[in-house]
């Protein structure tokens, strides 16, 4: 049973965007971001938002830095790079992100009920010390590039 968790908790490391030295992986969040609003299909047009408006869509600690891609608004359509100062906060970060995602849900409810489903399977993940939200009908094309982009 030891052996499994010890093997668990290597695997779990491995998806983290940790390089063999157990450091955690620096990526340029601006670039992936534009790679994922860039490569994946999208109903609505995805555009940048200024790093200051994005800060206000979230409650993120402030030292945390944001690059968003959003559309007009008639779609949940959204693809969101953070990253914090360390994985503590990255944590936080991730739960203000599903927060955010369940804030959505309760919104679109009402507004445009058919961005419920692609709501809910949001890709919403923590690698290291970013945190990554991709709203899009595809979220296993967006699931690929993540993983190919920590790798």
């Amino acid at each position: 049973m030891g052996i499994a968790c010890a093997l668990a908790i290597l695997f779990s490391l491995c998806g983290c965007g940790e390089d063999a030295g157990g450091e955690t992986k620096t990526i340029d969040k601006e670039a992936l971001a534009a790679e994922l609003a860039g490569t994946l299909e999208f109903r609505d047009m995805l555009e940048a938002v200024d790093s200051g408006i994005a800060g206000l869509r979230y409650d993120t600690p402030e030292n945390v830095e944001v690059v968003l891609y959003a559309g007009s608004g008639a779609t949940a359509e959204e693809v969101a790079v953070f990253e914090a100062p360390d994985e503590d906060a990255a944590e936080e970060v991730l739960e203000a992100a599903e927060i955010y995602i369940q804030d959505q849900i309760d919104a679109f409810e009402n507004y445009v009920p058919e961005e419920v489903p692609v709501l809910e399977k949001a890709v919403v993940e923590q690698r290291g010390k970013y945190v990554i939200i991709c709203v899009t009908d595809d979220d296993a094309a967006a699931r690929k590039e993540i993983e190919e982009y920590f790798d």
